[in-house]
C-alpha cells in the first residue's frame, strides 16, 4: 500500500483529505516536519486557517532548501495552495515563495460575496486535466493566489466577473513539483476523488 505523508499545519481539520486518500487506496502518515522525508516524495500541505499563524507554525518545520535538495514535490489545497506563493495580504508575510506571487483578499479584487463558499465550475489549462474542464468543485475562501506570471495558472473560476486563478504550479502551462488547488478535491464528492488521484499519478506518487 502506497503511504501518502501530509503536513501538520496545526490549524486545519486534516481528517478529511486523510479519509479521501485511504478511499483510494493510500495510507496516510502525519508529519511535522521534513526530516525524515525522502528525496523526490509528495507532501500535501492541507487547507484551512490563517495565513500568517501557519507561517509562524511551519516556520521551524519547513527548510526551503531542503525542499529544494530533496527534489520534494509539494501538493498544497486552500490554505495549503496559498503558502506556495510569496506573500499574502492575510497578516502581512512572506510563504513559501514557490511559485512567485501574491494572495490577495476577494474583496480586493472587486468581489464582495466573502467567503466564496459552494460549488463552482472550474476551467482548466492543462490537457492532463481536460477531463474536468467545467466540472464543479467545492470552495471555502476568501483570499486567492495570483502567480506573477499568468503561464502558471492551470484553472480559474469566475466571480461576480472577476476571473480568479484557482490552480498553479510552478511550471508553465502544466503541473511540475508544486502544485496547488483553491478547492477542496476532498469535499468535491466523486469528481474530486477523481481529480485527486489524477494529481497524485501526474505527480509520480505511484511510480
Amino acid at each position: 500500500m502506497k503511504i501518502i505523508k501530509i503536513l501538520n499545519t496545526n490549524l486545519s481539520n486534516s481528517y478529511s483529505i486523510s479519509f479521501a486518500l485511504e478511499r483510494l487506496g493510500y495510507r496516510v502518515e502525519f508529519i511535522n516536519d521534513f526530516q525524515n522525508v525522502n528525496n523526490s516524495e509528495l507532501i500535501i500541505i492541507p487547507g484551512v486557517g490563517h495565513f500568517q499563524k501557519a507561517i509562524d507554525n511551519l516556520s521551524l518545520a519547513i527548510n526551503i532548501s531542503d525542499i529544494k535538495k530533496k527534489n520534494l514535490k509539494i501538493f498544497g489545497i486552500c490554505l495549503g495552495m496559498q503558502l506556495l506563493m510569496s506573500k499574502s495580504e492575510e497578516g502581512g508575510v512572506n510563504g513559501l515563495n514557490l511559485i512567485e506571487g501574491d494572495v490577495e483578499s476577494l474583496v480586493k479584487n472587486k468581489i464582495y460575496t466573502v467567503p466564496n463558499i459552494g460549488w463552482k465550475q472550474v476551467k482548466f489549462n492543462d490537457k492532463r486535466l481536460s477531463k474536468f474542464n467545467d466540472e464543479y468543485f467545492y470552495f471555502v475562501h476568501s483570499f486567492a493566489a495570483f502567480p506573477k506570471n499568468i503561464k502558471n495558472v492551470l484553472g480559474e473560476i469566475v466571480l461576480e466577473n472577476i476571473t480568479i486563478p484557482v490552480a498553479i504550479s510552478e511550471e508553465h502551462h502544466e503541473i511540475g513539483n508544486y502544485f496547488g488547488c483553491q478547492f477542496h478535491p476532498e469535499k468535491s464528492g466523486e469528481i474530486g476523488l477523481s481529480f485527486l488521484e489524477t494529481i497524485l499519478s501526474i505527480m509520480s506518487i505511484d511510480e
